[in-house]
């Protein structure tokens, strides 16, 4: 992650959602300050509860755009909205489906031709989150796409491409300034990473004035298949990351020495 601020919601637990398949939300609530971080907490809440009460070939991520929908429209005012990418990730046959609610569209980055593939190339949507009561969110506007093992993605919020400069108001990065310098990342660095070699990129070529919350995360498949790996997620707490110590220190114990 880059960063993450009051009006940008995301999920990356990757909820699951059957065999070798899972699911991660981002979400960007309309708004700035404490209202639209309010937000936030009820969403990751219905989100989990949803997961938990639906079997798991309804969670398609139309499905879900339908039921955040009713919740906005039903519990928020009517000026709260919130953008919204929901993506159903299946690890083993690499193939993923998403959905876009307004939100940007995620990049893929092909590491052996060097280029971003356009996932979206159709530019397929549906309005955001909390637009309209009557709104439902259909099966032909997801996005599918196969991937290979290697390839690395990229979500974001729009506050991404709202970074200026402040000794030149004006100015803001271009998107083909950030995009070059994708291509250019090495497929041998790791993955977590990413996020922040892009922050330094940017604040180098002198955009060092975020106008808007953001958010940015890099996903690449595990292709590692040695049993000697430790793979986790904690949030930014002093408890979890102590937690975590201990256990690293019980998974080095326990794991042989080759």
């Amino acid at each position: 992650h880059l960063k993450l601020q009051h009006a940008d919601y995301t999920d990356h637990e990757f909820l699951p959602a059957g065999a070798h398949r899972y699911i991660s939300v981002v979400g960007d609530i309309s708004g700035h300050g404490i209202s639209a971080a309010l937000c936030m907490t009820p969403i990751q809440l219905f989100v989990k509860n949803l997961f938990a009460s639906q079997s798991q070939e309804n969670l398609t991520p139309n499905f879900i755009l339908t039921q955040l929908n009713n919740i906005f429209c039903n519990n928020f005012k009517q000026s709260e909205y919130m953008t919204c990418l929901i993506i159903l990730w299946d690890f083993e046959n690499n193939h993923l489906v998403y959905h876009s609610a307004g939100h940007p569209d995620m990049l893929c980055l092909d590491f052996k031709q060097r280029k971003l593939i356009p996932i979206n190339p159709d530019k397929r949507g549906s309005l955001p989150v909390g637009f309209s009561p009557t709104n439902v969110y259909l099966p032909e506007n997801n996005v599918e796409f196969d991937f290979n093992d290697d390839d690395q993605f990229f979500a974001f919020t729009d506050g991404l491409m709202d970074i200026g400069s402040s000794q030149f108001p004006e100015s803001f990065i271009e998107e083909n300034e950030l995009f070059d310098f994708l291509t250019s990342l090495n497929d041998n660095e790791c993955t977590v990473t990413f996020p922040y070699l892009i922050r330094n990129f940017i604040e180098q070529i002198g955009y060092d004035f975020p106008s808007d919350d953001l958010f940015l995360v890099a996903i690449r498949k595990n292709t590692a298949t040695t049993k000697n790996t430790f793979l986790s997620q904690i949030n930014t707490d002093i408890n979890e990351t102590n937690n975590m110590l201990d256990r690293v220190h019980d998974f080095l114990l326990a794991s042989p020495i080759e």
